[in-house]
């Protein structure tokens, strides 16, 4: 994942730049993912809810 370059300043530089593109993608990946389990989340509460109203509704 990670290329090391031996023996240059730029190459270091580059080296760094690099990590740190590849952190602020893998943050900005997981804020997306927390998203979508948050979203999906609410979904199959708001489906469990309707379901519950169903099923009272039958036994009343």
């Amino acid at each position: 994942m990670y290329k090391f370059v031996k023996g240059t300043l730029d190459g270091d530089a580059d080296q760094e730049k690099n990590i740190k593109s590849l952190w602020g993608n893998t943050r900005k990946l997981s804020i997306i993912v927390v998203s979508l389990e948050q979203f999906l989340t609410l979904h199959l509460l708001e489906k469990m809810d309707e379901s519950l109203l169903r099923v009272k509704r039958k036994w009343e």
